[in-house]
């Protein structure tokens, strides 16, 4: 199953859409019968969002009456010029018990830009659950002896080859092997930079700011050099591999970190999202959205940079107050 995570998503539009714009929700199952243990998927729609943050269900919301949900995974469907015009949030689901599950209404809530959150919801959906059907009509039969055969040696040499031929490819490797040991050379040990984390970062972002990509028509550039900056920043400070993970790996491996709150775990999460959707939907962010996001980068990385300060000082001061009691 996926992570337990709520997928918010910020769908933008290039085109003049009002903020107090109704967003259409629907839902279906491909299938509204199934046998115990299959699978089938439900999907949820969002028709027009707008510029509105969207929560879709989290898998815990959908999962009751006896349904669990496998997987989630999010589409979008693009217009000619590129804009988001429908997000649809796609589970796989199953159920282990006979009979007919219920998926209660879901909630869908949204956030219009500079209006108050609404929650829609979904119409309950049916799912039949049908057991495997057993023949009780025939008997139950003893499962007969083996029977034992001789092997003969033509049936045993192919196996005799197959062993001579691997243990020559083994003997070839190996010497390959100790060849290529001595002529490989050390690779170069890793070093972190030793300014601090945050000035780097925050001098990155400053020279990211002052030459303006957006605004020569370079935005994809621009986002995925912020966020670069962002996941370069969380390895040098916290010792998270950023660069390797995707945009939910990242988010979630901040929330084991003590010096980052839910807050702030969840604008990072927001500046990730608007950049995947810039990188691989081709979106076209306005340009308060392209300063938003920088600010909230600066804010992240001064705040969790604070919080680490703040926790390390405290725990200079418990040691000190510690070594004059002893």
């Amino acid at each position: 199953m996926t992570k337990t995570i709520h997928i918010l998503l910020l769908a933008l539009l290039g085109t003049a859409i009002s903020a107090t714009a109704q967003i259409k929700v629907k839902s279906a199952i491909d299938t509204a019968s199934i046998t115990i243990g299959d699978h089938t998927r439900l999907t949820i729609t969002a028709e027009n969002p707008g510029q509105a943050f969207l929560l879709f269900p989290a898998p815990d919301e959908i999962a009751q009456n006896g349904i669990e949900v496998i997987s989630q995974r999010l589409d979008t469907t693009l217009d000619a010029n590129g804009k988001i015009l429908n997000i649809s949030q796609q589970s796989t689901i199953t159920a282990f018990s006979e009979g007919v599950d219920t998926v209660n209404p879901l909630a869908v809530r949204y956030q219009p830009q500079g209006d108050s959150a609404t929650t829609l919801w979904t119409e309950p959906l049916y799912l039949a659950v049908n057991s495997v059907e057993v023949d009780t009509t025939q008997a139950i039969k003893d499962i007969e002896d083996i029977m034992k055969v001789p092997l003969t040696f033509r049936e045993v040499l192919p196996w005799i080859l197959l062993a001579l031929g691997i243990a020559a490819i083994a003997v070839v490797l190996w010497f390959l092997y100790k060849h290529l040991k001595k002529r490989k050379k050390p690779e170069p040990e890793h070093k972190k930079p030793s300014i601090p984390a945050d000035t780097l970062a925050l001098g990155q972002l400053e020279q990211l700011r002052t030459e303006g990509l957006w605004k020569q028509g370079r935005a994809k550039e621009y986002h995925t050099t912020l966020t670069d900056i962002l996941r370069q920043y969380l390895y040098n400070q916290y010792d998270i591999d950023a660069t390797e993970m995707t945009s939910d790996q990242i988010a979630e491996a901040c929330e084991s970190i003590a010096d980052i709150d839910a807050e702030q775990t969840g604008v990072l999460r927001e500046i990730l999202q608007t950049a995947d959707l810039v990188k691989f939907a081709k979106a076209e962010p306005q340009p308060w959205e392209h300063d938003r996001s920088m600010s909230q980068s600066v804010d992240f990385v001064t705040q969790t940079a604070n919080a680490t300060k703040q926790r390390l000082q405290q725990i200079q001061m418990q040691q000190k107050q510690q070594n004059k009691t002893e």
